[in-house]
C-alpha cells in the first residue's frame, strides 16, 4: 500500500469514527507521516488471489425457488419498465408506510453491481439507494479507491423501506426479488458486491454467513460475488470499516486486471 492510499484509508476511518461518536472522533488526531509498503511481486499476488476464489456451481444465482414468480424480463423490457412497475407496487405490507419506491440507479452494463439490504429513511424520502450516512461512508471509500458511483448500479433487496429500518421480512424479500432477479439479468455485471447479511442470503443462500463469508469470492454463472460488510454496520462498529475497506479493494484489483486482459 501506498503512503497516499494509506492516507485515504486513515481519514476514511477519521470520518466514520466523527460520524459514529457525533463529534470530532478523539482516535484520530494528528495525520501521521505514511510511507510507502515494499511491494510484493506480481506472482505472489497471483498465488493469493487465487487462493481467494471459491468456485460453488451448487448455488443458484438468486434462487428461483426463493419466489414463485420467476419470470425472464418481458421483451423490450427496460430498466426504466422495471422501475415503474415497482412504483405501483402493493405486493407486500412495506408499500402501505412508503414515500417514495427506490429501485436503483446507475448504469446499464456496469462491470459492478452494488446490492444491499433496503432503503432508509433518506432514500425513502429521496428515490435513490444509499443517500444517507451510510450511502456517504460507501461514497468516500468508492472515491478513495478510485471507484465512481455513477459507473456502477447500486440497488437493495428490498425496494421500499421497512419500518424503522429493521431487517426485511423473508416474505417482503421474496416479494422483491423478481424485480431484482430481472435487473441482474439486464444489467450483466460482472461482479456482485453483496452488502451484509441480507443481501448475501437473499441472493446465494440461508447457509451463507456475512461473517464467514466477507472477503472471499464466490463465483456463480459468469458473476463474480463479493460479500462485505454492510456500511451501515461501519458506524455501529470501528473494527469493521477497515475490512470493508480491504474488501473493496480486493474489488477494484480484480476488475482493474480483469480490465487489462480484456484488452490484450
Amino acid at each position: 500500500m501506498t503512503a497516499e492510499e494509506k492516507s485515504k484509508v486513515y481519514n476514511f476511518l477519521k470520518t466514520a469514527s466523527s460520524w459514529s461518536y457525533g463529534y470530532p472522533s478523539p482516535t484520530f488526531k494528528e495525520e501521521p507521516a505514511f510511507e510507502d509498503d515494499i511491494e510484493i511481486p506480481e506472482e505472489h499476488e497471483e498465488i493469493k488471489a487465487q487462493e481467494q476464489v471459491q468456485v460453488q456451481p451448487q448455488i443458484s444465482q438468486i434462487p428461483a425457488e426463493q419466489n414463485s414468480a420467476e419470470k425472464v424480463p418481458s421483451q423490450g423490457a427496460t430498466l426504466e419498465s422495471i422501475a415503474a412497475k415497482i412504483a405501483l407496487c402493493k405486493n407486500c405490507v412495506l408499500c402501505k408506510a412508503r414515500t417514495n419506491t427506490v429501485p436503483g440507479e446507475g448504469v446499464k452494463n456496469p462491470y459492478v453491481m452494488v446490492i444491499g439490504e433496503g432503503p432508509g429513511e433518506d432514500e425513502d424520502k429521496t428515490g435513490r439507494p444509499f443517500v444517507g450516512k451510510a450511502g456517504q461512508l460507501m461514497n468516500m471509500a468508492f472515491q478513495g479507491l478510485g471507484i465512481k458511483r455513477q459507473e456502477v448500479y447500486i440497488t437493495n433487496i428490498v425496494k421500499c423501506r421497512p419500518p424503522a429500518n429493521r431487517v426485511p421480512e423473508q416474505d417482503e424479500a421474496e416479494t422483491c426479488l423478481n424485480y431484482l432477479r430481472n435487473q441482474v439479468i439486464l444489467v450483466k455485471p460482472k461482479v456482485i458486491v453483496l452488502l451484509g447479511s441480507t443481501a448475501l442470503k437473499n441472493v446465494l443462500g440461508k447457509e451463507y454467513s456475512i461473517t464467514a463469508s466477507r472477503g472471499k469470492w464466490i463465483e456463480q454463472k459468469g458473476i463474480m460475488y463479493m460479500p462485505t460488510w454492510h456500511p451501515a454496520a461501519l458506524l455501529r462498529d470501528e473494527n469493521k470499516k477497515i475490512e470493508f475497506w480491504k474488501d473493496l479493494k480486493v474489488v477494484v484489483k480484480f476488475f482493474n486486471k480483469s480490465g487489462v486482459e480484456d484488452e490484450k
